[in-house]
């Protein structure tokens, strides 16, 4: 049944933010922001949070009860799109005149990545409902994006939501009924992303990808391709909302390694300040809970394979997260996974993290880059490359055959372009493996 809501109250006056922003999770304010101005931010949480959270971030743990500075406004950044155009058209939306986090997730806060929902003090967190939505207004929604691709946000402006990254999308939630907007607290349960403007049927090629991962054993988010009034896109499952018994949807709480190092989101890229290999399992060996610790540490070597063997380009930092409950913290399933093989041609191209102490040419990586890497990261080198080695030939023999039965009815010459391709260049791999 849906619940009645209310706007929250806009901005004092306009152009102007609130002060404070209470920080809920799991209907419980843990922590209050406070920021009079764009230079400050400081984050408190309150005194029973423990019992709900360890934490809105591994760099904000609830053991210190206050933050401030960067490490709060950086984890704040990368609840936001990459890209400054949507910054910049939210900020024309909502009449914001200042540029730092806080103040737009004063406007958009209310449904982001992971559990915590920013919410004005006035609001209730037990305000809030769905508003059905049409395959035409989806089909409206992915025709805005394709003509303009800052238009992220809804034009009532009702779904207060944001979704961090560079590629236009947008949120909605699965209900009995059909598609709905959220508003208030109630969480979106879907992303929809249409194809990449300038990568043919991008959204084919993700979903493809993500099942080539999941068929060799990697823990990936489900997706769908699907239409909407005409419109194709790729529609993902959230792996940070989780159902109950009685199929009311929930929030996980989750941060990419970036947040978790309390970086700026601009430090994606290992090429530009970005974290490296070797980082983020040292991230996981201090964070990951008990014996899962070495699994999540395999489980990430492996994910780098995988981005080895199908060229995922994109495969920065941001692109792998953590799942944390009040007690544990895991690493998260794949998520926005990309083959750049069916659009490479003869360009050269380099992968996002370094395998190994130097090689991110794909095509020069081969059993030594992986025994440098073993060694590095501290794990057994004999067992990453018996693991790379399987993951290469179970794609050799099986990848055609899974992209053939996903590739569902749609008329495209993009999956048997990745099919041959896939074939083409794991058989170097795999050569340069056993040389």
């Amino acid at each position: 049944m849906t619940k009645q809501h209310r706007q929250p109250p806009g901005p004092l006056r306009s152009g102007e933010v609130g002060r404070r922003l209470d920080v809920f999770m799991h209907g419980r304010v843990i922590a209050a922001l406070d920021s009079p101005n764009a230079r400050t931010v400081k984050l408190t949480y309150a005194d029973d949070a423990r019992e709900v959270t360890g934490g809105l971030s591994c760099s904000l743990p609830v053991s210190i009860r206050q933050h401030s500075g960067q490490v709060v406004s950086h984890w704040l950044g990368g609840l936001l799109p990459d890209r400054s155009e949507v910054l910049n058209r939210w900020r024309a939306l909502y009449g914001i005149k200042r540029l730092d986090p806080y103040a737009m997730l004063w406007h958009v806060g209310q449904d982001v990545a992971g559990a915590a929902a920013f919410v004005h003090p006035e609001t209730s967190p037990s305000i809030g409902g769905f508003e059905r939505v049409t395959d035409q207004q989806i089909g409206d929604r992915l025709r805005e994006i394709a003509t303009d691709s800052t238009a992220w946000a809804a034009s009532s402006a009702q779904g207060q939501f944001s979704l961090a990254g560079a590629q236009a999308k947008f949120a909605l939630a699965r209900t009995s009924t059909g598609w709905a907007a959220t508003t208030g607290q109630m969480p979106s349960t879907h992303i929809f992303k249409p194809a990449i403007p300038a990568l043919a049927d991008q959204d084919l090629n993700e979903h493809l990808t993500m099942r080539l991962a999941a068929s060799v054993g990697l823990p990936v988010a489900p997706t769908e391709v699907a239409k909407f009034d005409g419109e194709r896109a790729l529609v993902v499952t959230r792996f940070d909302r989780r159902q109950d018994s009685q199929g009311e949807w929930l929030r996980i709480h989750q941060e990419d390694t970036v947040q978790a190092r309390g970086l700026s989101p601009t430090r994606k890229y290992e090429a530009q300040s970005g974290r490296d290999v070797f980082d983020i399992t040292r991230l996981l060996r201090q964070h990951v809970t008990g014996a899962h610790a070495e699994h999540d540490v395999d489980y990430f070597i492996d994910a780098l394979a995988f981005n080895w063997l199908v060229v995922g380009t994109d495969a920065h930092a941001r692109n792998y997260s953590l799942l944390h409950s009040r007690t544990a913290t895991r690493l998260a399933p794949l998520y926005d996974l990309n083959s750049y093989l069916p659009y490479r041609g003869d360009r050269s191209v380099s992968l996002s993290m370094r395998i190994g102490f130097s090689e991110r040419d794909p095509d020069a990586i081969g059993r030594e880059a992986w025994d440098e890497l073993a060694r590095d990261c501290r794990v057994d080198p004999g067992e990453v490359l018996r693991r790379v080695r399987l993951m290469s030939e179970q794609l050799l023999d099986e990848s055609r055959e899974v992209i053939e039965v996903s590739r569902g009815g749609w008329d495209s010459p993009l999956p048997d372009r990745l099919a041959d391709a896939i074939a083409a260049h794991v058989t170097g791999c795999l050569s340069r493996l056993r040389q």
